[in-house]
């Protein structure tokens, strides 16, 4: 995958035609738009692992922990929202990771949002056999927006899996950060692709409401992962959910209403509202009451939580996917060994 994929795909000559024909009033059928969507050859979700441990040998044509020892570290699994970028993705990352946790970041385009069939065999093939061979004992899903789908896509076929269930086993903590369902698909897709651009915006969501009727399998999708999601969770990990009054595409009450039926299950549910905070943004807007709550929240999921920042930066120079990286830097994380699916 390229080093950028959703920023690839915004810039990508098959987009600007959208948005040109978008723009003109053109008759662009559903076809042509997905068409164009998954032209570019660089789609799949960025899997990423991120460690202060040791990564020797951790290096392979295909994601694989299985020569990794993780020494009780604890394992984020951070699903991130819809076009985000790396260096935004990596401040999560950072969070955990000076408190000695590893990270695996998964990420979903909008071509496989929008034609989730085409993510299918990622997740089988790729996601899923990697987080198998992962053998950290303790697992956190940390979740931001769409990655509440890509985890339900994890999870149904992990439960097909021969060692599903004991993957699903180690999960000891859940954390929603501005979820959102199948009801904030058009809103939430279109102000992410056309971040700047109300009347894009508009036109996407009307191309949205015809996606999901003429491509019947996707919305089947949804309203499978819907179901998974309040109706089979996994049941014997606490949750967090952080929403905010200000978001339109995830609002507090699309929250209450998943928490209404968790704790019908049995599930331990927190809930953190703020009144100013954008979608996906309330650890820019207030950093240490977020990550107070976090903490607090692993911290009453039984998980041991380091008092203070157990990571010792060094000066190194990694060469990853291309990029150079120095160590040392505050501003990028450690030892970073990362996947590209294929």
């Amino acid at each position: 995958m390229s080093r950028k994929a959703g920023l690839t795909l915004l810039s990508s000559p098959n987009l600007q035609v959208i948005r040109n024909s978008l723009q003109t009033g053109a008759n662009l059928k559903p076809v042509l738009i997905i068409r164009s969507l998954t032209s570019t050859t660089h789609l799949s979700p960025r899997v990423s692992f991120m460690s202060n441990g040791d990564t020797t040998g951790l290096l392979s044509n295909r994601p694989s922990l299985t020569k990794y020892r993780s020494e009780g570290r604890p394992l984020t699994i951070l699903l991130p929202w819809l076009m985000a970028n790396r260096k935004a993705v990596e401040k999560y990352a950072k969070v955990y990771l000076d408190k000695g946790f590893d990270v695996l970041t998964i990420g979903m385009s909008a071509a496989h949002l929008l034609l989730p069939s085409l993510y299918e065999p990622i997740t089988t093939k790729e996601i899923l056999p990697t987080l198998l061979s992962s053998d950290h004992d303790e697992k956190i899903i940390h979740s931001f927006s769409v990655g509440g789908f890509v985890f339900t896509r994890i999870q149904k076929h992990a439960e097909l899996s021969p060692h599903g269930e004991k993957f699903l086993g180690t999960i000891k903590s859940q954390i929603y950060d501005s979820m959102a369902d199948i009801t904030s698909l058009k809103l939430g897709s279109s102000k992410s692709i056309f971040v700047r651009s109300p009347l894009l915006q508009k036109a996407f969501s009307n191309y949205v409401d015809l996606h999901l009727k003429v491509f019947s399998d996707s919305t089947k999708t949804y309203l499978e992962s819907k179901n998974i999601f309040y109706n089979k969770p996994v049941t014997h990990a606490p949750a967090l959910f952080l929403s905010s009054e200000l978001d339109p595409i995830s609002p507090p009450s699309m929250h209450r209403g998943m928490i209404d039926c968790w704790r019908g299950q049995g599930i331990t549910c927190d809930h953190k509202v703020w009144n100013d905070t954008p979608h996906v943004g309330h650890m820019k807007v207030y950093p240490e009451e977020y990550k107070e709550l976090v903490w607090n929240h692993l911290k009453r999921s039984g998980i041991n939580v380091a008092e203070k920042d157990v990571i010792r930066r060094r000066e190194e120079t990694v060469i990853n996917g291309g990029d150079n990286f120095t160590k040392g830097d505050n501003n990028r994380v450690p030892n970073i060994v990362q996947y590209k699916t294929l």
